[in-house]
């Protein structure tokens, strides 16, 4: 038939019925022979592929496309229903549909009322449940062809529509952090695909009470994906395929519209952000304490117990070092300061250049104890230093100081001290060696030694939550220890009224345990803070703080060579013996620091100006393309300061 004759014979008709009589061309004796094998079964696939374009160009919002796609949905819809006219009459359908609609609309058709949308929801699945009154599962009814996601959303509808759902998001989203974190905890294949299978029931439950569409979703990405890759073949001028591999994320970058970081972090010596093990150690904890409570509180107790014999071979500590949990390094000189055996008239030796919490508790305990406070340059062991050295024997020699406070590695300068010298130095007169490392352990090699105290922090380079620091001290300087601060849990036999059984068991007068630093752990600790410490512990011992420290000086050596060009002073150790994670410059003239380091900042670059120097904190997450966009800024920056004053100049 031709188009002209058939559309001039239904001429009369509407759109729809010409549409009916189409189909019944196509499918009667002189129509498409492939359109006459046709059967339901194999039409409902054309009806599902249709829907899906139709979907598609309404996410798009093409009109032409909307209209095209409509069309094409409707005629498999007719095509459908002239195949099944033998065993699902339209009009049979039509009848039952009207029946079921009315049934399940008391609230339009009877006189019943919901007061919400949730009991009216419940009376939907109600009903339903009785028309199938054989089903016993939520999912018994749903066709196994349906699409995964789509066969969840349907399944949690349903619960959700029986009263089986979450009322508040948050609660949602606890499950989808708990499936997570048991994601990451799965150890082989078939654990992981059914944690995987959880976490992605949690995320679509969430994606259902945000009343967002999760096939749309991955659609989407999926779509975004294809396109960045396209624009990443058309950079590189052929196939990702034929691309080596470390150039692949740096095309991929740019087809996403990006040219590479616009970040970099150096301030580890500030504040670390936590490593993935870090995090998943603190999460871990949690998410135990949120479970089982004080199991879980008594569980980690534990897991801190173990921790203190893995940080004492961390830091090289002799056989019978006492580890102690201190919040930070403050609370470890304090610790110190005050249970140490002084004598009135007792002095100490303090460095002028220190960072405060190395000198303000001991000065503290000076004036508590009548102890007279010795101050001496310790920067000149960088400056000069067989000078710097000849005045500290003098000093140790001359007034024979009971106590030396020192950090390992200065805050400022980014200079290392050669603590093993120094320490021969104050034994061999008579003085205790106080070290704080928190600017060290973690990205520099350190060892106790023979060191009297030795105090480490968490949030710098050992890359773990604030509030979780330690003290280590060796048995020659435990045997004087004074418990002067301390608590119930420092007492003999703390626990023992709490577990016995037996009454009249509270240590109201026990006094406190002798000779042991531990006393300074007098209550609750940091669990968290600790089980952060410790996964960070057992990450930087499989990293190496020596390999760490290697790649550090290599991206120290790419950062110090452009900051000379631009005119900066290194401070920097000339013997990579004395050199650290700190890298730290002197600025050009006519830098305003403060100003210099905002720009930097509002640039992405994370930086310190302590003591008047542009300090650049390093650790092993550092890259070398961080460092080339660090070098970017500050030639723009310092350009933009040029520019300025130059403009300022010719104006007066």
């Amino acid at each position: 038939m031709k188009p002209d004759k058939f559309l001039q014979n239904h001429s009369g008709m509407s759109p729809s019925e010409k549409l009916s009589s189409l189909v019944q061309v196509l499918t009667g004796p002189d129509g498409c022979s492939w359109d006459q094998r046709q059967t339901a079964l194999s039409v409902i696939d054309h009806v599902i592929d249709e829907a899906h374009e139709l979907k598609s160009a309404l996410l798009k919002k093409e009109q032409e496309a909307i209209v095209s796609e409509f069309g094409d949905l409707l005629f498999t819809v007719e095509f459908l229903s002239r195949t099944l006219t033998e065993i699902a009459p339209e009009e049979a359908a039509a009848r039952t549909l009207v029946e079921k609609m009315i049934r399940r609309h008391p609230h339009v058709f009877a006189d019943v009322t919901f007061h919400d949308e949730a009991e009216l929801k419940r009376n939907w699945e109600a009903e339903k449940r009785k028309e199938t009154a054989s089903r016993q599962r939520f999912d018994q009814d749903l066709p196994a062809s349906l699409p995964p996601l789509e066969r969840t959303r349907k399944v949690l509808a349903r619960a959700s529509n029986s009263g089986f759902r979450y009322l508040r998001p948050e609660d949602a989203w606890d499950k989808v952090w708990e499936e997570l974190f048991e994601l990451e905890g799965a150890e082989n294949l078939e654990d992981f695909e059914s944690e995987l299978g959880d976490i992605m029931l949690a995320l679509l439950t969430l994606a259902r009470m945000k009343e967002a569409n999760a096939s749309n979703a991955l659609t989407g990405a999926t779509g975004r994906l294809c396109d960045r890759l396209e624009k990443a073949e058309k950079i590189a001028g052929r196939p990702l395929c034929e691309v080596p591999y470390d150039q692949i994320r740096g095309l991929y970058l740019k087809g996403k519209g990006s040219t590479g970081p616009r970040s970099a972090y150096f301030n580890y010596c500030g504040v670390s952000p936590w490593p993935r093990e870090v995090r998943k150690g603190v999460h871990r904890a949690a998410q135990w304490i949120c479970r089982d409570g004080l199991g879980a509180a008594l569980g980690l107790k534990e897991e801190r117990d173990e921790l203190r014999r893995e940080l004492a071979e961390f830091c090289g500590a002799p056989a019978g070092a006492s580890a102690v949990l201190v919040p930070n390094v403050s609370q470890a000189a304090l610790g110190v300061a005050w249970c140490f055996p002084w004598n009135p008239g007792d002095r100490l030796l303090l460095g002028r250049s220190e960072f405060p919490a190395n000198t303000a508790p001991w000065l503290a305990a000076a004036d508590t104890f009548g102890l007279q406070p010795l101050w001496w340059d310790e920067d000149r062991l960088r400056t000069e230093p067989e000078r710097g050295y000849s005045e500290l024997e003098a000093l140790l020699a001359e007034q024979r100081p009971r106590l030396m406070a020192l950090s390992a590695v200065s805050f400022w300068s980014g200079y290392r001290y050669a603590l093993e010298r120094v320490c021969e130095m104050c034994h061999r007169h008579g003085t205790k060696l106080y070290v704080d490392a928190i600017q060290a352990l973690g990205a520099v090699p350190v060892s106790m030694g023979s060191l009297d105290y030795l105090a480490g922090g968490s949030h710098k380079t050992m890359l773990s939550p604030e509030g979780a620091g330690f003290l280590l001290v060796s048995p020659e300087a435990a045997a004087g220890w004074i418990p002067r601060l301390y608590s119930w849990l420092s007492l003999v036999n703390p626990v023992e009224f709490l577990v016995s059984g037996l009454p009249d068991r509270i240590p109201s007068d026990a006094p406190p345990r002798a000779a042991d630093p531990s006393t300074l752990e007098g209550s609750s600790s940091n669990a968290l803070g600790y089980a952060g410490l410790r996964e960070a512990v057992r990450l930087l011992r499989r990293k190496n703080p020596a390999e760490i420290f290697t790649r550090v000086q290599e991206l120290q050596d790419e950062l110090e060579d452009g900051l000379k060009e631009l005119g900066w002073k290194s401070l920097r150790a000339l013997d990579p013996g004395h050199r650290s994670s700190i890298l730290s410059f002197d600025p050009p003239s006519g830098v305003d620091l403060v100003r210099f380091q905002q720009q930097l900042a509002e640039r992405g670059v994370s930086s310190g100006i302590p003591n008047g120097r542009l300090r650049f904190g390093f650790h092993w997450p550092n890259t070398h393309e961080e460092v080339c966009y660090t070098l970017e800024c500050c030639r723009q920056v310092q350009n933009q300061e040029i520019v300025s004053r130059d403009r300022s100049l010719f104006e007066e």
